[in-house]
C-alpha cells in the first residue's frame, strides 16, 4: 500500500465536489452546506446520508411543507438537519452574518394645522354638529383643500343634511363628517 503525499489528501471541498454532482446542486450556498458537512460530521456520515437520500428519492420521495415533492439535494438536506446537533446545525447551515432589514422610513408628524384651517375647521363642527375631537384632522383637511375648496363642501354637505342626508346602499344614514369628506373630494377634483 502506497502512501498518499500531503498534497494528495482530498480536501473537504474536493470530497463535497463529487457528492454536490449526485445531489445536483450547483448553487453556492448548498456547495458551502455540503462541505462544512463533510468538515463537521465526516465523510462516512455524509455519505451515509446521500444513500439514504437516494433511497428516499427511489421509493417516492420527501414532501415540503407545501405539499410539492423535495428535490434530491432537498431530501439530503433534510435529512442531514435530523442528523446534526444544534451546533453542528448552526456550523453547517449558517450563510454567513444576517443582513438587517433596512428601517422603515419613519414619517414625519403632520404639521399643525394653520390657525384658519382651526377657525373653519370650528365652523364645520358647529354646523354639521361633529365632535371636537375631529377639529384638528378637519383643519388639515381645510389646509391641503384650501378655505373655498372647505366652504363649497360644506354647503354642499348643509343642503344634503337639509334634505335628509344621504343614504348608503342599504339605506343607512351617512354621516356628515363621510358626506363633508366626500364633497371635499369632489372639490378638489372640480379644481
Amino acid at each position: 500500500m502506497t502512501d498518499l503525499l500531503p498534497t494528495e489528501i482530498p480536501t473537504a471541498w474536493q470530497q463535497a465536489k463529487d457528492i454536490m454532482a449526485t445531489l445536483g446542486e450547483t448553487e453556492r450556498a448548498p456547495r458551502v452546506q455540503i462541505s462544512r458537512a463533510i468538515e463537521a460530521l465526516g465523510l462516512d456520515v455524509v455519505e451515509a446520508v446521500v444513500a439514504e437520500a437516494r433511497t428516499a428519492e427511489a421509493s417516492g420521495g420527501l414532501l415540503r411543507r407545501d405539499g410539492q415533492r423535495r428535490t434530491i439535494g432537498g431530501v439530503f438536506f433534510s435529512l442531514l438537519r435530523e442528523r446534526c446537533t444544534p451546533e453542528q446545525r448552526k456550523h453547517i447551515f449558517w450563510v454567513g452574518q444576517r443582513k438587517a432589514k433596512p428601517a422603515a422610513p419613519v414619517a414625519s408628524p403632520p404639521s399643525p394645522p394653520s390657525e384658519q384651517a382651526l377657525q373653519i375647521a370650528g365652523i364645520i363642527i358647529e354646523k354639521l354638529k361633529l365632535s371636537q375631537k375631529q377639529q384638528t384632522s378637519i383643519a388639515r383637511d381645510v389646509d391641503r383643500v384650501g378655505v373655498p375648496g372647505a366652504m363649497q363642501a360644506l354647503r354642499s354637505t348643509l343642503k344634503v343634511e337639509q334634505q335628509g342626508g344621504r343614504k348608503d346602499a342599504e339605506g343607512k344614514r351617512i354621516k356628515p363628517l363621510k358626506v363633508w369628506q366626500a364633497a371635499l373630494a369632489q372639490a378638489i377634483v372640480a379644481a
